[in-house]
């Protein structure tokens, strides 16, 4: 993950920790794993989906999910 969306993150983390947290994973790991995610969403904080910023990451998440290109073949 790279490009304006980190650099978002990356503003937005200046005033919000979990975005701060988010863009500090992704420059150490150079992606967003689904482990962090769950371990941001688990601890209890709530996210607000009625704020602008939560519904974009919600819909970068979900899009950034992979699935394989060919299913597997029952044989």
């Amino acid at each position: 993950m790279n490009g304006k969306f980190v650099d978002y993150i990356g503003e937005v983390g200046k005033t919000d920790s979990m975005y701060y947290y988010l863009h500090d994973h992704v420059r150490a790991m150079g992606d967003i794993s689904s482990g962090v995610v769950i371990q941001k969403l688990a601890d209890g904080s709530g996210i607000d989906y009625h704020l602008i910023k939560n519904r974009l990451l919600a819909m970068v998440l979900i899009m950034a999910i992979a699935e394989p290109m060919e299913k597997p073949r029952k044989r």
